[in-house]
């Protein structure tokens, strides 16, 4: 996935930190187990360990 920016507000943004971390680190780090699958799948089909966004 190739980002070519970030919004600076949303609606979340007093609520979350938006860090930028590799899908292996997202799998590891974000506490729901369907969200950590879904990285990991879409991680996968990608073929890259690209970075997401995490918060």
């Amino acid at each position: 996935m190739k980002v070519h920016g970030q919004e600076r507000w949303w609606p979340e943004k007093g609520e979350r930190e938006a860090i930028w971390v590799s899908a292996k680190t997202a799998a590891r780090v974000v506490p729901k187990a369907e969200l950590r699958r879904l990285i990991v799948r879409l991680a996968a089909q990608t073929g890259k360990g690209g970075s997401f966004l995490d918060g």
